[in-house]
């Protein structure tokens, strides 16, 4: 009878011990585990955007491509996040294009050749390949062009004049476009002012009502030219030739005159 108590004992002992082998089995979670993940650095330029208005055709990021950039000497960006470029180029009707350029994660600033500043710089503007322009201007009057294919591209550059790369390209955007050849005027004036006097055209005018009409005026003198009746204005500068244009729906007789000087240019005559 011992002897069965001591063998229940016994297996009563080992019961327990199995189940502290099974306690002992069970985890728990870990706490205080910092996962870390290291991306890769790029060797390409940011991907920037462009968009395109009026006789745009197409637009493309440079990688290196067909622009021959002015400057050699080129400086990597430094900060933590690479900077991007967008452009915008708009035409008029009588072919003058605006380039508007919008630049995100850079300070626009004068290169006035001062130390660079992390994170600021300009821009360099190419026309067709070739240099334009240094400008902290986002907006750049492209003045009138040729008719046919251009292409313009922006970069941007340190106070040095030395353009970013990040990595081994050029942080910029290229935008080609087609030049429409403007619709000619249906009645065209083109005239000149030199001492006092009016070369080029006739004293009256003759347009028919709804016609559109242009006035190019060259003086030689800083003025202003003011379209009567209509109320149109045109500031012209000296040797610079000038334009306007308008339609002609109102009939009569309009005296097209330069406002300061007081000198009759023509007679427009509206029927």
């Amino acid at each position: 009878m011992r002897r069965l108590s001591v063998l229940v004992l016994a297996l009563a002992l080992l019961a327990a011990a199995c189940g502290d082998d099974d306690a002992a089995t069970t985890t728990t979670p870990t706490t205080g585990v910092t996962t870390t993940t290291t991306a890769e650095t790029s060797t390409t330029a940011p991907a920037s955007t462009s968009t395109t208005v009026g006789s745009t055709t197409s637009a493309t990021t440079d990688t290196g491509g067909p622009v021959d950039h002015d400057s050699d000497d080129v400086t990597p960006w430094e900060g933590t996040a690479a900077p991007g470029v967008a452009a915008t180029v708009t035409g008029d009707a009588d072919g003058g294009w605006v380039l508007t350029v919008e630049v995100s994660g850079m300070d626009l600033v004068d290169p006035d050749g001062t130390e660079p500043v992390p994170g600021q710089g300009h821009l360099h503007v190419y026309l067709d390949g070739e240099f334009l322009r240094s400008t902290h201007d986002p907006i750049v009057d492209l003045g009138v062009l040729d008719p046919g294919p251009h292409t313009v591209a922006v970069a941007l550059a340190d106070t040095f004049h030395r353009e970013y790369v990040v990595g081994d390209v050029v942080v910029d955007v290229v935008t080609t476009f087609t030049a429409a050849d403007p619709q000619a005027a249906d009645v065209v004036v083109t005239l000149t002012v030199s001492d006092g006097a009016v070369t080029g055209v006739e004293r009256r005018v003759e347009a028919s009502l709804g016609d559109e009409v242009e006035i190019v005026v060259t003086s030689d003198v800083a003025d202003e030219v003011h379209v009567h009746v209509y109320d149109l204005h045109l500031d012209v500068l000296p040797g610079e030739p000038a334009s306007l244009r308008f339609v002609a729906d109102i009939p009569g007789i309009v005296e097209v005159e330069l406002e300061d000087a007081g000198l009759e240019l023509f007679e427009l005559a509206v029927s």
